[in-house]
Protein backbone atom coordinates (compact mmCIF):
# COMPACT_ATOMS: atom_id res chain seq x y z
CA UNK A 1 0.00 0.00 0.00
CA UNK A 2 1.11 3.36 -0.82
CA UNK A 3 1.34 6.48 1.87
CA UNK A 4 -0.25 9.75 1.05
CA UNK A 5 2.53 11.57 -0.31
CA UNK A 6 4.29 9.29 -2.26
CA UNK A 7 4.49 10.41 -5.50
CA UNK A 8 4.64 8.58 -9.21
CA UNK A 9 5.70 10.41 -12.13
CA UNK A 10 3.79 13.76 -11.50
CA UNK A 11 0.82 12.13 -9.62
CA UNK A 12 0.78 12.81 -5.79
CA UNK A 13 -1.27 10.04 -4.07
CA UNK A 14 -3.63 11.21 -1.39
CA UNK A 15 -5.74 8.27 -0.31
CA UNK A 16 -6.30 4.93 -1.13
CA UNK A 17 -9.99 5.07 -2.58
CA UNK A 18 -10.15 0.93 -2.87
CA UNK A 19 -8.54 -2.29 -3.08
CA UNK A 20 -9.15 -5.72 -4.45
CA UNK A 21 -8.11 -8.78 -6.35
CA UNK A 22 -6.73 -7.11 -9.24
CA UNK A 23 -4.96 -4.22 -7.30
CA UNK A 24 -5.53 -0.67 -5.65
CA UNK A 25 -7.29 2.62 -6.90
CA UNK A 26 -5.66 5.78 -5.35
CA UNK A 27 -7.33 9.35 -5.46
CA UNK A 28 -4.00 11.46 -6.84
CA UNK A 29 -3.42 14.59 -7.75
CA UNK A 30 -1.43 15.57 -10.78
CA UNK A 31 1.10 18.12 -9.48
CA UNK A 32 1.61 20.08 -12.90
CA UNK A 33 -2.36 20.59 -13.45
CA UNK A 34 -3.66 20.81 -9.64
CA UNK A 35 -6.51 18.28 -10.68
CA UNK A 36 -7.79 15.11 -8.79
CA UNK A 37 -7.33 11.71 -11.04
CA UNK A 38 -7.72 7.86 -9.64
CA UNK A 39 -4.69 5.09 -10.30
CA UNK A 40 -5.09 2.01 -10.78
CA UNK A 41 -2.12 -0.10 -9.59
CA UNK A 42 -2.02 -3.87 -10.67
CA UNK A 43 -0.79 -6.30 -8.46
CA UNK A 44 2.29 -8.42 -9.58
CA UNK A 45 0.61 -11.15 -10.59
CA UNK A 46 -1.64 -9.22 -12.76
CA UNK A 47 0.52 -7.30 -13.94
CA UNK A 48 2.17 -10.13 -15.60
CA UNK A 49 -1.26 -11.75 -17.09
CA UNK A 50 -0.89 -10.82 -20.62
CA UNK A 51 -4.77 -11.52 -21.69
CA UNK A 52 -5.38 -9.15 -18.57
CA UNK A 53 -3.20 -6.23 -19.63
CA UNK A 54 -4.55 -6.80 -23.20
CA UNK A 55 -7.99 -6.31 -22.22
CA UNK A 56 -7.73 -3.51 -19.67
CA UNK A 57 -5.82 -1.78 -22.79
CA UNK A 58 -8.85 -2.88 -24.56
CA UNK A 59 -11.25 -1.12 -22.16
CA UNK A 60 -9.17 1.68 -21.73
CA UNK A 61 -9.85 2.70 -25.37
CA UNK A 62 -13.50 1.82 -25.31
CA UNK A 63 -13.35 4.53 -22.63
CA UNK A 64 -12.28 7.07 -25.04
CA UNK A 65 -15.42 6.68 -26.81
CA UNK A 66 -16.77 8.41 -23.29
CA UNK A 67 -20.51 8.17 -22.57
CA UNK A 68 -22.61 9.76 -19.26
CA UNK A 69 -21.00 7.26 -17.15
CA UNK A 70 -17.50 6.94 -18.28
CA UNK A 71 -14.58 9.23 -17.03
CA UNK A 72 -11.72 9.49 -19.82
CA UNK A 73 -8.54 8.03 -19.91
CA UNK A 74 -5.94 9.96 -19.17
CA UNK A 75 -2.31 8.66 -19.38
CA UNK A 76 -2.20 4.86 -19.30
CA UNK A 77 1.48 3.87 -18.15
CA UNK A 78 3.01 0.65 -16.81
CA UNK A 79 5.43 1.40 -13.54
CA UNK A 80 7.09 -1.15 -11.67
CA UNK A 81 7.51 -1.37 -7.66
CA UNK A 82 11.26 -2.57 -7.48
Amino acid sequence: MLSAGTLLSHYEVLSLAGSGGMGEVYLARNVRLGRKFALKLLTVSCSRDGDLLHRIDRAARAAESGGPYVRRLRQPCRYSRR
